[in-house]
């Protein structure tokens, strides 16, 4: 689940057979890059990005992360903030005031979408 605090959208995803398998830092940095393409966001915008995820925030931060996967999904969200033109600020928040994590508890959905 992804939620959009200024209009209080959400977009609900899940996980494909294989992605379940994946580390969780993987999954969150997929989240991520999945909330940049579900909503319609205009070119030159600032971005402030709420994540529970202490690895994704600190990759995003340093630009790199030790992990191959993760600097693989992490490039695909530099690639789309700079076709953008994008501005993005990350920070992580405690998951118990995730939104988007207490949404996606009340929810189960498969998908076939990848990053």
């Amino acid at each position: 689940i992804l939620f959009d605090e200024a209009t209080q959208a959400t977009s609900a995803g899940g996980w494909t057979d294989e992605e379940r398998l994946f580390h969780i830092n993987i999954k969150e940095a997929i989240a991520v890059v999945r909330a940049f393409r579900a909503f319609t966001i205009p070119k030159d915008s600032h971005i402030k990005l709420c994540v529970d995820n202490t690895s994704v925030v600190a990759s995003a931060n340093k630009g790199y992360s030790r992990s191959y996967f993760l600097n693989y999904v992490m490039n695909i969200l530099n690639e789309i903030i700079k076709e953008n033109n994008y501005h993005m600020t990350i920070t992580w928040i405690p998951s118990g005031e995730n939104k988007a994590d207490t949404l996606s508890r009340l929810f189960h959905v498969t998908t076939t979408a990848s990053a």
